[in-house]
């Protein structure tokens, strides 16, 4: 892999911090974007952006140090470019928690906020995925079928970098389109006199149980009955989110 981008004396230029400085760039532009469509105002824009991202850095970085013990050290635990990783599940909710008191406290509707923040989110996945597969986090198992050699390797493997960049594109893609159109889903709108937002938010956390299903095929961890234990994470997930996007539309609504 290519972790380290450029070294000049003591200064050291990580792949991974490059392409989160620009993921978080484009993340902050397209949430301004959206935010001035459907005019918030650009001060509440600008500090739920940034509150958030860094609620997401902070909380998912000690998450993932905690559950990884060769990164207890001060040191480690501080260095997130030369020892890559965070706890994304953490760090979402720790940032819907920060988004839906801001959202309040503005008078602002969470749901509404929260579809637009997802696609800030895939935007900021689609970048700094690519960063991980320089830096190859997630190198997975050998497999000669599917699999390919990374440099500094010797056996093709599964790529968990590969596979979340090529889930976040097609991701991004999808609740772009649904966050734009979900009021013409007649299947979702059903009795309602109007679509509820939030479907947008939804779908993306449907589509995160599929990638935790496929992942946990792609790397070593427990199995429950030779079942990964993030793929039955994954589908736990998945059936939650079809039952709230169930609650959310209109269909259980009673004809009246």
């Amino acid at each position: 892999m290519l972790p380290i981008l450029l070294k000049l004396g003591p200064i050291t230029i990580y792949s991974y911090g490059v392409f989160l400085a620009m993921g978080l760039f484009a993340g902050l532009y397209w949430f301004w974007k959206m935010g001035r469509d459907e005019h918030w105002e650009e001060t509440w824009i600008f500090d739920t952006y940034f509150v958030a991202t860094f609620t997401y850095l902070i909380v998912g970085r000690v998450a993932y140090v905690l559950l990884n013990p060769e990164l207890y050290s001060f040191s480690r635990a501080l260095s997130i470019l030369a020892y890559p990783g965070i706890s994304a599940v953490s760090g979402i909710v720790a940032t819907l928690l920060v988004i839906l008191f801001l959202s309040r406290k503005a008078e602002i509707d969470f749901w509404k906020v929260m579809d637009a923040w997802v696609v800030v989110l895939m935007i900021v996945m689609v970048i700094t995925s690519v960063g991980s597969i320089f830096n190859g986090s997630m190198p997975g198992l050998e497999s000669s079928s599917f699999g390919y050699v990374h440099p500094g390797d010797n056996v093709p493997r599964l790529s968990g970098d590969l596979w979340t960049f090529i889930w976040s594109l097609l991701t991004f893609g999808v609740v772009s389109k649904v966050r734009k159109n979900f009021r013409f889903y007649s299947w979702y709108k059903g009795e309602a006199s109007v679509a509820r937002d939030g479907l947008a938010g939804l779908v993306l956390l449907a589509l995160s149980g599929l990638y935790a299903c496929v992942l946990g095929f792609m790397l070593e961890g427990q199995r429950i009955w030779l079942i990964p234990r993030t793929t039955i994470i994954g589908i736990l997930v998945l059936f939650i989110s079809l039952v709230l996007i169930y609650f959310r539309s209109g269909k259980n609504k009673k004809k009246g």
